[in-house]
């Protein structure tokens, strides 16, 4: 599979921990990839960049901007690494939203659990 900088992963690392992030650095050579973990099964790995090896790490899906609430998470991740073209994006995106040009989720709808660094907590 071919990797590039800014794809979103999934994958294990050597002593097999599940972790998702974002390349930073593809080594071909060694058919490793760099990245910057958001998720894992072991917290201290959280929020590092680690190498893990290419053909145990799959893409994820590809994210839809149709609703308020990941496009809120999205901004979170994207003030943590200070990314300013691509808040500067999701805001644009978010106004465009709630401005009803663009929105295929009922504002009325109550949203499900959301999912954030210190857990699930349901507005239901």
């Amino acid at each position: 599979m071919n990797f590039e900088i800014g794809d979103w992963v999934m994958g294990h690392t050597g002593e097999g921990e599940l972790v998702q992030g974002f390349v930073e650095r593809v080594n071909v050579l060694q058919g490793t990839l760099g990245i910057h973990v958001v998720a894992s099964d072991h917290e201290a790995a959280v929020g590092r960049a680690i190498d893990v090896r290419e053909r145990g790490t799959k893409k994820m899906p590809e994210f839809a901007y149709d609703r308020a609430e990941p496009i809120l998470g999205l901004i979170d991740l994207a003030l943590a690494t200070r990314d300013e073209s691509w808040f500067q994006e999701l805001t644009g995106r978010l106004l465009q939203i709630r401005s009803g040009a663009g929105s295929v989720a009922d504002e009325d709808e109550v949203p499900g659990p959301i999912r954030n660094r210190l857990g699930t907590c349901s507005l239901r």
